[in-house]
Order: C-alpha cells, then sequence, then structure tokens
C-alpha cells in the first residue's frame, strides 16, 4: 500500500468521524428550544420535571392521590395494598380526578397514605409550574 493511499485512507476515517458528531449534535432534544406557550409531548416524568415553566408537556404514568389531596402522576406502581408511588413523580394541580375511568380508591382505613390510584398507565396534559403541572387534563378529554 502506497504512503499517499494511507492518508487518504485516514482523512476518510477522520471526515467520517466528524460527519458522524455533527449529526449527532444536531439530532438531540427539541425540549431545550421549546418556548413557554409551546407544546411538546414529552412521555416521561423526568422530561417533564426539566422542561421549562408555561411549557405544555403529555405525560405518561400512574395517578396516585394521598390521603391530603395531593395528586401526583408516578413512574412505577409500587406492590402493596393499596399500592404506592414509586420512581419519578410530579404534582398534579387544578386536575379532576373524578374524570379518571376506572380510578381505584381504598375501601376502609389504611395506615398508607394512598388514597386512590390507577392500576394502568395513564396520559396527561398540562401546564409546567414551579410545583408541577397546574390545569391538567386527561388525554382524551
Amino acid at each position: 500500500m502506497k504512503s499517499d493511499d494511507r492518508h487518504v485512507g485516514r482523512w476518510l476515517v477522520i471526515a467520517g468521524m466528524v460527519l458522524f458528531a455533527m449529526v449527532a449534535a444536531c439530532s438531540g432534544s427539541d425540549n431545550d428550544s421549546v418556548r413557554p406557550g409551546a407544546n411538546t409531548a414529552v412521555g416521561n416524568i423526568s422530561q417533564a420535571q426539566s422542561a421549562g415553566p408555561g411549557v405544555e408537556v403529555s405525560v405518561n404514568g400512574y395517578l396516585f392521590v394521598d390521603r391530603d389531596g395531593v395528586i401526583r402522576l408516578c413512574d412505577m406502581l409500587l406492590e402493596s395494598s393499596p399500592p404506592q408511588c414509586g420512581g419519578d413523580r410530579i404534582e398534579l394541580t387544578a386536575f379532576d380526578v373524578d374524570s379518571t375511568p376506572n380510578i381505584q380508591r381504598v375501601q376502609g382505613t389504611s395506615e398508607i397514605n394512598t388514597v386512590a390510584w390507577t392500576n394502568e398507565i395513564v396520559t396527561v396534559t398540562g401546564t409546567r409550574n414551579s410545583d408541577g403541572l397546574t390545569d391538567v387534563t386527561l388525554k382524551g378529554d
């Protein structure tokens, strides 16, 4: 192999790596460029927590209501009786829990704080604020 051929091969490898790096940099998340009032489909709670104030997001998770009336969307459904909120969680305000189909409720007293929950993942849409999501609606409302 000639010396010139090796130099051309090295340059092609370097050019390919630079091109790959440029494509990877451009294919990042668009959430960084979302402006308040813009709509973005998020999907998970961690991403919703990193959205800026005023951004409308759609999030999937299990719905939980505790004895104090605090409503949360959680990543996991922990097995207990009643179930508990597990993983990442985000608080929901201005949300009508009774609009949620198949909501489960505690029958009688319980030492666990959960009083209502969903056994299936639900999707909600709301506006990000400092505490979580507000003006929340269930997908399909």
